[in-house]
């Protein structure tokens, strides 16, 4: 089977790859399950209790849960490319402010501010 429109990377023109949308709904599960093994090094290194960082779990999830509803709506009126790089966008910027967090609340704060990856898994489903 022959296709007329073949896919391109990096071509704006063609659909995504079907390896792109693979990676994007993998991101997801990433970044929830990666930083896992460190928690107890990190409330080591931050000085408090490890209820204090295991609150990174369940924040993350309601963050995530919350933006799903809102990612939607959003992509349909902007463009599901455009909200795309964006989440993308802000997830490294979150993930750069939990790697230099000088406290365990801005840390907190930018664990919150990396569930905008849920564009990635939400958006590669709906594509």
């Amino acid at each position: 089977m022959h296709s007329d429109n073949p896919v391109r990377f990096l071509d704006k023109t063609s659909p995504p790859h079907i390896s792109t949308l693979i990676l994007l709904s993998g991101i997801g599960a990433m970044a929830m399950n990666m930083f896992l093994p460190s928690l107890p090094a990190m409330s080591r290194y931050f000085g408090v209790d490890y209820a204090i960082m295991q609150l990174s779990v369940p924040l993350y999830l309601l963050c995530s849960a919350g933006l799903q509803v809102i990612i939607g709506p959003v992509s349909d009126n902007l463009g599901r490319r455009n909200v795309l790089l964006w989440g993308i966008a802000i997830f490294m910027i979150a993930t750069l402010g939990c790697i230099y967090a000088p406290t365990p609340g801005i840390f907190l704060v930018f664990r919150c501010a990396q569930a905008i990856v849920a564009v990635s898994m939400v958006l590669s489903r709906a594509v």
